[in-house]
């Protein structure tokens, strides 16, 4: 009897042994799935990565309520900066689109973004293009369309490497009919951090998703 109950004794040690090792291991999983998550929330998610970061080119141009915007004025900031035009009948209101949700789903961190759209079409779009354009998406309050002249515009394409051309619309030459050149142009989103440095490059089709994560990844830099 003594000699069973030594067994048990020993046997029930040994589950309680086995017990706290099996927690051991399991919150040691816990902690590793946790760390892995918290790096890869630290992670730039979008299109290609700046290595090394670069400063950004600065400009001053007007935005859509009329003033003076300067790049340097969001300085502290992460930014998304794209290069579109009002008229585009595609890849410009897709791209403003997915700004205008990303914003959205930044929610009470929107405001500690930047969002910025510069125009390729300095010819139509003045002040009162640009804003109209913004209200339409919902976007007037929600980043800085700017404008300006075709020199002051021709400069900061060419410090961000944007090409824009103007390629004649067919049917409205074949027409007689007053209508918009179509421009054909590169249109990236840029990403820069607090510190003013161009972090990644975002493609055309990038994701409202993957515009927020990143810029949640910025946002959470010191």
């Amino acid at each position: 009897m003594a000699q069973s109950k030594a067994k048990t004794g020993t046997a029930r040690r040994r589950g309680t042994r086995w017990a706290a090792l099996a927690l051991v291991i399991l919150l040691a999983a816990a902690g590793l799935i946790l760390y892995q998550t918290r790096v890869a929330a630290r992670q730039l998610v979008g299109g290609a990565i700046a290595d090394p970061p670069q400063p950004v080119p600065g400009f001053t141009l007007t935005d859509q309520f009329g003033h003076s915007r300067s790049l340097s004025s969001l300085a502290g900031k992460p930014v998304a900066l794209t290069f579109v035009y009002t008229n585009c009948p595609d890849v410009c209101p897709l791209i403003s689109a997915h700004l205008h949700e990303a914003y959205q789903q930044l929610g009470k961190l929107g405001p500690q973004v930047g969002m910025v759209a510069v125009t390729v079409d300095p010819e139509h779009d003045d002040v009162n293009q640009v804003r109209t354009f913004s209200d339409k998406l919902g976007l007037t309050n929600e980043w800085f369309f700017l404008t300006g002249s075709r020199p002051q515009l021709q400069a900061v394409w060419a410090s961000y490497g944007i090409d824009a051309q103007q390629v004649r619309n067919q049917m409205a030459a074949s027409t007689q009919a007053a209508s918009p050149e179509t421009i054909e142009h590169s249109a990236p989103v840029f990403l820069i951090d607090k510190l003013g440095r161009v972090r990644a490059m975002l493609p055309v089709d990038v994701s409202a998703d993957d515009i927020a994560t990143d810029l949640r990844v910025l946002l959470a830099e010191r």
